[in-house]
């Protein structure tokens, strides 16, 4: 049996509250079990995109930011491990403008996390 899939549009003509609609998110998987490298990684690279870090929650990893400008307004970011020393880093996005489909942030910020890990890694 497949599920429907939630409609914005619906959502917003029914009144639904704002935690109902569903928000841009994107996922990475890094080849690396270090929990604390990723967090660490993921609050360089949402710094780096001009966003303030609002809560880091360490079990389960979870970073919450905003910023006042852009299209994103706020950026969730949850870390996952994940089995043969891997980890899952998903990103979730809350939009100011509610024709943004795909805000090129969250690109970015897989951009920038991607460069602060090997950063980090290899201390170049």
């Amino acid at each position: 049996m497949t599920m429907p899939r939630p409609n914005p549009r619906a959502a917003a003509m029914c009144g639904e509250p704002e935690s109902l609609r569903p928000r841009p998110a994107e996922s990475r998987v890094f080849d690396t079990d270090d929990l604390d490298r990723l967090r660490h990684g993921v609050a360089t690279a949402l710094r780096a995109l001009g966003f303030a870090i609002d809560e880091i929650r360490t079990d389960p990893v979870l970073i919450t930011t905003s910023r006042a400008f852009g299209p994103v307004h706020r950026l969730a970011v949850h870390v996952y491990p994940r089995e043969e020393a891997q980890s899952i880093v998903r990103a979730e996005a809350e939009l100011l403008d509610r024709n943004t489909r795909e805000p090129p942030e969250l690109r970015r910020f897989f951009e920038a996390l991607s460069l602060a890990m090997y950063l980090t890694g290899h201390e170049v």
